[in-house]
């Protein structure tokens, strides 16, 4: 045997040895190979045989101990549909053996009727049909899912057209962009389609005609442009960008391949863009606070006005064209001194935002008090929103002037003030009481002063407490702390109320009488003395006694009444009137009417930030126009507008079928949802765009889902977009506050308000680089 011929193995099933030595002789090398045949003579050993070794051709007898006629080939070729098959047979079987060929046998030999050289080329061609048959179904194969599985499931749409310009074939996304079915289109010509039925789609039939067209002329011409297919009640709107060339070679040579790929969510887009720029702009030119932008020369040495919006005109009495392209350094000559400069070049240098706090700014044309917040735009310009505060410091200062005269006031005041809780417990008192215990703040009185666990024994303070009214009493003491021996303090308690007119605490004023206690012992003793010594002016003398301790009684409460007037009257009316105040700087408490104090003093100071436009909603807002039902239908309405998400990114929902009905204003609600989501768009897109991890790829996607809670419902919206760090998250309700290069700042400020009108909550948990929850609660 020739060393490079190669080995064919031959399975003979055949009950007949003489067979096998028969084709054992006729079969011999030819084009290189070498026959090995093995021999069984049962069909159930040839199908064992077939399991477990390999064969590269089999030779089968039809009639078999255990298997007869065309029953033997498919038994056969059932098991080893790979393995070429030829027929062995008589002549009276030729027309089994012509049927086992039509049905899956490469070819057949009739005993006697064939030579070794017949033989052996049957047996090679076999096995050489075998494998191009094999060949020719997997190219056939690759070729419908090149058509069935990429081309025609491709979201751009695709005309093949012949050199006659008639269609060959379209996708499905074709049928869908056009409204054209495939088995309409194929064979007619595509101009004929246009001029009768495409064009009219189009929002511009004519231009659309004349630019398709011109790549007909002479089949050369590739033109690249967009065309608006408009929506009627079968079709939706789209925007197209058309793509064609000629084909050069093949079956369809001289004919053309059109792409139009789907563009709506770009062009939607840079509308969308295009809006918020324009708001952008409005909010810039109408902020009350100044804006100023600015671009970096010479690596951040200095800075030159790149915009400036009306409010800074106002605030610096310059004109923004009268800046423009001009260093900050020659505009506010004092900027460097005053510290801000600096802030600058931190923020351009580290991409850090940061407060410069209010500082005094002095310059040749410009006097004041300033308060500055810096940031960096992804641009490179630097922005710094800024305020003139100088009113208020001064509004500040006339009021801590004001502060400390009345501190000194009731500092100087020889009685004891102070303000105790309902409880009795000490929130603040005046110098005199702390120079009699420097621990009392925080103690309750009784203990501060009398070391007793419980109040004293009709106490005013107590009294005011219970009755709401101003209690008065003269208490004797045994021991207090800071005085020696016994003493009598004559005491008044003035009840503290919340708005509501509800006791929240008492001011109290004690007095030590104890000298004039002493005294009216002594009268006491000296007229029992004389009413011994003359018992006839007895009645006179206690007459006189009457009178004197009437007189001492009236000069007494004169003398207090004299005091409170003329030394602590006005510091009274301030306490009063102010008391939540007090309350708030003493004992840190707050309720309603310490806001109301403080909005009086604040009515002064101009330090009112609104933001027109966008911020009337937020501003002003509108009256509610609640119903009640369910939630559901208006989340799966809200879902339905929402019909493009940006690309690559899912939005699904879980709703709970089973929620309660709840009070809601539908439109308010439907801004909460629009708000949520196109805030997690954002997210997910900004995240998407960055992301350059081409082995984990991203998988954007916004979940929307509801469930029963507590007393109502709760409505979620989670993304896996760029998230927040805890410090961004903090003030991520605030109005104007955003980390988006166009945002307002106003989305979740505007859902936190309209959900507290609600009478919900919304709350947000979110993480740097994984995504965001945003919570809402709405009770029933």
């Amino acid at each position: 045997m020739n060393k490079q011929s190669k080995m064919i193995k031959v399975l003979l099933i055949g009950d007949n040895p003489g067979d096998a030595r028969l084709i054992q002789k006729m079969i011999s090398e030819i084009d290189g190979a070498t026959f090995d045949l093995e021999r069984v003579d049962r069909l159930s050993d040839g199908l064992k045989h077939l399991s477990g070794k390999d064969v590269h051709v089999v030779l089968l007898d039809l009639n078999l101990p255990d298997s007869k006629g065309f029953d033997t080939f498919k038994k056969v070729y059932a098991k080893v549909p790979e393995v070429p098959i030829v027929i062995f047979t008589g002549l009276k079987d030729n027309k089994i053996a012509i049927e086992c060929v039509r049905r899956g046998a490469q070819d057949y030999l009739v005993k006697g009727k064939v030579d070794g050289d017949l033989a052996s080329r049957k047996l090679l061609y076999s096995i050489e049909r075998k494998k191009a048959r094999k060949a020719l179904q997997e190219s056939e194969g690759r070729y419908r899912s090149l058509i069935n599985d990429v081309l025609d499931t491709s979201d751009v749409g695709i005309f093949i057209l012949d050199a006659e310009f008639k269609v060959v074939w379209i996708n499905h996304s074709t049928e869908k962009f056009f409204g054209l079915k495939r088995e309409y289109v194929i064979g007619k010509d595509k101009r004929q389609l246009i001029r009768k039925r495409i064009k009219d789609i189009f929002e511009d039939p004519e231009t659309f005609k004349q630019k398709v067209f011109a790549t007909y002329d002479d089949n050369t011409y590739i033109e690249n442009f967009e065309c608006h297919v408009l929506p009627d009640k079968d079709r939706e709107e789209y925007w197209l960008e058309h793509w064609s060339q000629p084909i050069r070679s093949g079956l369809f040579k001289n004919g053309r391949i059109e792409h139009y790929s789907n563009i709506t969510s770009r062009k939607k887009a840079e509308e969308s863009l295009l809006k918020s720029e324009i708001r952008f702009r409005e909010l810039f030119n109408n902020m009350s606070s100044g804006v100023a932008v600015y671009k970096a020369k010479e690596d951040g040495k200095d800075f030159i006005f790149a915009d400036f919006n009306h409010a800074g005109e106002k605030l610096d009495g310059i004109m923004r064209e009268d800046l423009l392209g001009r260093s900050v350094l020659e505009i506010f000559p004092g900027v460097r001194d005053f510290g801000l400069f600096d802030v600058f070049q931190r923020v351009w240098n580290t991409g850090k935002s940061e407060h410069f706090p209010i500082s005094f700014y002095k310059d040749e044309r410009i006097v004041g008090w300033r308060e500055n917040y810096v940031y960096k735009l992804p641009s490179g310009e630097i922005v710094a929103v800024y305020d003139d505060v100088t009113e208020r410091m001064q509004a500040e200062e006339s009021l801590r002037v004001s502060e400390a005269q009345k501190q000194a006031l009731l500092d100087g005041s020889p009685d004891m003030i102070v303000r105790i809780d309902r409880n009795m417990k000490i929130l603040w008192a005046n110098k005199t009481v702390l120079d009699m215990n420097s621990d009392a703040l925080g103690l309750t009185c009784h203990k501060a002063f009398a070391g007793l666990e419980e109040p004293c024994e009709d106490c005013p303070c107590k009294k005011a407490v219970d009755t709401g009214q101003i209690e008065m009493g003269v208490k004797y003491q045994p021991a207090v702390v800071g005085i020696e021996g016994e003493s009598y303090w004559e005491d008044i308690g003035v009840p503290i109320k919340d708005i509501d007119g509800k006791v929240v605490g008492v001011i109290e004023i004690a007095r030590n009488v104890t000298e004039r206690k002493q005294a009216e012992k002594e009268l006491a003793k000296y007229r029992n003395h004389l009413e011994e010594l003359v018992k006839e002016r007895t009645r006179d003398l206690e007459a006189a006694h009457e009178e004197l301790i009437k007189s001492e009684r009236l000069s007494v409460l004169g003398r207090l009444t004299a005091t409170v007037s003329h030394d602590i009257r006005n510091p009274l009316g301030v306490i009063r009137s102010s008391s939540f105040y007090i309350q708030r700087k003493l004992g840190g408490a707050e309720d309603e009417k310490i806001t109301k104090h403080l909005n009086r003093i604040e009515k002064q100071i101009d330090l009112c930030d609104t933001i027109v436009g966008d911020l009337l909603e937020y501003t002003r807002g509108r009256a509610s126009e609640v119903i009640y039902g369910e939630i559901n239908p208006l989340m799966e309405e809200v879902m339905k507008e929402i019909t493009t998400t940006p690309e690559q990114v899912a939005l699904v929902s879980e709703l709970s079928p089973e929620l309660p009905m709840i009070h809601f204003d539908k439109d308010k609600m439907r801004r909460v949802m629009i708000n949520l989501v196109q805030n997690a768009f954002k997210a997910v897109t900004l995240r998407r765009d960055m992301w350059n991890d081409e082995e984990d790829l991203y998988q954007p996607f916004v979940k929307i889902t509801s469930s029963q809670a507590d007393n109502g419902i709760r409505i979620e919206v989670e993304d896996n977009g760029t998230g927040m760090d805890d410090e961004t998250a903090l003030h991520a309700f605030e109005p104007l506050f955003t980390t988006w290069a166009r945002g307002t700042g106003l989305g979740l400020a505007i859902v936190k308000k309209i959900v507290e009108e609600h009478g919900g909550s919304v709350s947000l948990d979110s993480i740097a680089d994984h995504g965001t929850k945003v919570i809402v609660r709405v009770k029933g």
